[in-house]
């Protein structure tokens, strides 16, 4: 019975390591990744895989916290560290939103990536429905990928 009980303990580890991963590269293709500050469409000053730097997004202090201090450029390590924190911080924001309620896991990616884009998750998200407002921003090829997502 302990087997049967560790072997899908391991399974399911290994399960969400891979979908980390997974959300990791479509993130990084998505958003890019910068190792030096630009400005992102909204003209927040950002670096790395999306990590906003602005006062209203908790300011270059919230990302110091996590990889300490910094000029206008990262290493490559420290953008993977920021992204790290940023997918945990997004998946709680998901799992406090929607509860137990069981998802496919391009769904799942798809509800952590808007919550990663917007800083939230909207209800319109949860619904299922992508906002013209976030897809005029992220572009209409990123918001029909992240909307057939939804739908899975």
């Amino acid at each position: 019975m302990r087997h049967i009980i560790y072997t899908t303990l391991l399974l399911t580890l290994c399960m969400n390591v891979i979908a980390d991963e997974q959300l990791k590269r479509e993130l990084k293709t998505e958003e890019g990744e910068r190792l030096c500050q630009y400005r992102d469409s909204n003209g927040n000053p950002t670096i790395g895989v999306g990590t906003c730097l602005s006062k209203k997004c908790g300011g270059k202090e919230a990302a110091e916290k996590v990889i300490g201090k910094f000029g206008n450029c990262i290493s490559k390590s420290q953008s993977e560290k920021l992204l790290n924190y940023h997918i945990e911080k997004h998946k709680r924001v998901v799992q406090k939103r929607i509860g137990n309620v069981k998802h496919s896991a391009a769904k799942w990616r798809a509800l952590v990536k808007i919550s990663f884009i917007r800083g939230h998750l909207p209800n319109w998200a949860i619904a299922g429905k992508m906002n013209g407002k976030i897809c005029s921003a992220i572009g209409k090829n990123r918001c029909s990928k992240i909307q057939r997502q939804l739908n899975n």
